[in-house]
């Protein structure tokens, strides 16, 4: 994602794979699950808002409720 080489992140987070896009009351966002590698593939989830004058990431660590995941 060109945010992440904007935000000098590239490489950092693997396996991403996008769930869906969401409302919030923060607003629209795309919803990714990935893999930090920086601290030991933990799972994470991002979110991704382009509403806004510069994109926002929020990032964190383990599985949100959005989407599903199947094994």
């Amino acid at each position: 994602m060109d945010i992440f080489q904007r935000r000098d992140i590239v490489g950092r987070f693997t396996q991403i794979h996008q769930v869906g896009v969401f409302e919030e009351p923060r607003g629209r966002f795309a919803f990714f699950r990935a893999v930090d590698e920086e601290r030991g593939r933990q799972p994470v989830h991002i979110h991704l808002y382009t509403d806004f004058e510069d994109d926002r990431l929020y990032i964190a660590d383990g599985h949100s409720d959005y989407g599903v995941t199947i094994y």
